[in-house]
Formats: structure tokens, C-alpha cells, sequence
């Protein structure tokens, strides 16, 4: 009884998990006025077997995380999105209901 109880819990998130499967960010060939920012095509996939809102992100960092790029709520996604040339790292966010449940 008590794997049972303990089990349980587990067993319902397993049923409601998202994730992304599938990413594909390219660098979009741009001559723009203006140099400072990347312009990438995203495309991603989002698996999820629960039917609460998903929303997919992409964050980059430069000093510390910011700037969202809205994606779409999947399951398939794309967007172009500019990104500071200045930084460092990119990120995909799954939220779910309004909280970070997987980053890439």
C-alpha cells in the first residue's frame, strides 16, 4: 500500500509530462541596418501528453537571462527571433500552466 501511495504521485505526473523532442535553430542570413542583433529561425516540437496550456520560449543570456522570444503554445512551433549579438547562450523554456517545467 505504502509503493502505492508512493507510486501514485509519480504515476499522474508521468501522465501530464512535456518536453521538447525536436529543435532546429538555424542563422537567418540578414542584411539589416542593424548589426548588433542575430536573427534566428526556430523550429521546435513539443511532446506532451497532458492537456494544460504549453508555451515555448527562447531566452538568451547576456550577464543573466532575459529577453523571451515567444515561440508558440506547440506542439509544433516557429518564429524568428532576433538575439543581441552580444550573447553568449541560448535557451529554450517550456512553461506549463505559467512555471519553467524544462529548458534546453
Amino acid at each position: 500500500m505504502r509503493l502505492f501511495l508512493v507510486l501514485l504521485p509519480l504515476l499522474l505526473f508521468s501522465l501530464s509530462a512535456a518536453y521538447v523532442d525536436k529543435i532546429y535553430i538555424s542563422l537567418r542570413q540578414c542584411l539589416c541596418l542593424e548589426p548588433q542583433w542575430l536573427y534566428l529561425d526556430v523550429k521546435a516540437h513539443i511532446s506532451s501528453t497532458g492537456n494544460s496550456p504549453l508555451n515555448l520560449t527562447l531566452q538568451w543570456f547576456d550577464g543573466g537571462w532575459g529577453g523571451a522570444c515567444l515561440l508558440g503554445p506547440g506542439p509544433d512551433v516557429y518564429n524568428i527571433c532576433s538575439v543581441p549579438r552580444s550573447s553568449s547562450a541560448v535557451a529554450l523554456t517550456l512553461y506549463q500552466n505559467g512555471l519553467e517545467i524544462d529548458r534546453v
